[in-house]
C-alpha cells in the first residue's frame, strides 16, 4: 500500500491515478503535513510518497516525526 502527501491537487490526483492504473493500492492521499500526521495512525502504508515543499511542514521536521513514530516506514520525497 502507498500513502501520498501532495498539496497540489492536480499532482496528487495524477500520481494517485497513475499508481492505481499500475495496480497499486493507495491507502490515503493527504494534502498537508498536518493531514498526514492525522491519517498515519489510522492507515500506515508500506511506503510514503511525500512532497518536499508542503506549505505547513518543514521536510526535515516532518521526516524526524515520521521516523520517531514509524522508524521502518520508507519515505520518498518528491
Amino acid at each position: 500500500t502507498i500513502g501520498i502527501v501532495e498539496d497540489h491537487e492536480l499532482y496528487l490526483e495524477g500520481l494517485r491515478l497513475l499508481l492505481q492504473q499500475q495496480g497499486h493500492h493507495i491507502c490515503f492521499a493527504a494534502q498537508s503535513g498536518k493531514a498526514l500526521l492525522e491519517v498515519l495512525p489510522v492507515s500506515v502504508p508500506q511506503i510514503l510518497l511525500c512532497d518536499v515543499n508542503l506549505p505547513d511542514a518543514d521536510p526535515e521536521d516532518l521526516l524526524t516525526t515520521i521516523r520517531q513514530l514509524y522508524p521502518a516506514l520508507p519515505v520518498v520525497y518528491l
